[in-house]
């Protein structure tokens, strides 16, 4: 039913609640895991960088080495999952947006995710825009845009208290 199975992963403890459950799929379909994390700088974090530093070249290097971490933790994941086949993404952007063209691209047919990663914090308000939505809360901010821009289903595992 699944060949592939994509699996968003931050380097939290809650994202990685979704490993076991997209594991158990794998083996049972005879599927390949296709982890992606998406490397976002803060936008707070980008402002003030931008303010003190001219040019960007500064931005690129911590956005490389931000990249090249995120792919050190994957492989670290990846070899813990042998002997299931496995693949890692590491993606720029913004998190729902990158999760869901990564799917598209490596044609996976499902994305197995917690429903709480790391994310910018589902409470959190930004003056001048419209408050959280109540689902924000239960599912966390990206899940919850995942879940309805995904054209492949969303399975969305609870991460245990």
């Amino acid at each position: 039913m699944f060949d592939r199975i994509l699996v968003p992963l931050d380097g939290s403890e809650q994202a990685a609640a979704a490993l076991p459950v997209a594991a158990d799929l794998a083996r049972h379909y005879q599927a390949t895991l296709v982890l992606v994390q998406v490397v976002t700088p803060d936008d707070a974090w980008r402002e003030e960088l931008f303010r003190e530093v001219t040019g960007g070249a500064e931005v690129l290097d911590l956005e490389e080495r931000a990249v090249e971490a995120a792919r050190r933790h994957l492989e670290r994941v990846v070899a813990d999952l042998r002997p299931l086949p496995a693949e890692l993404e590491v993606r720029l952007g913004r998190p729902a947006e990158a999760i869901v063209q990564a799917a598209q691209e490596t044609r996976c047919g499902l994305i197995c995710m917690a429903a709480h990663g790391h994310g910018r914090g589902a409470l959190r308000h930004h003056p001048g825009l419209p408050a959280p939505h109540p689902v924000h809360w239960m599912l966390g901010g990206v899940t919850d845009r995942v879940a309805h821009t995904s054209p492949v289903p969303v399975l969305i595992v609870r991460p245990r208290p």
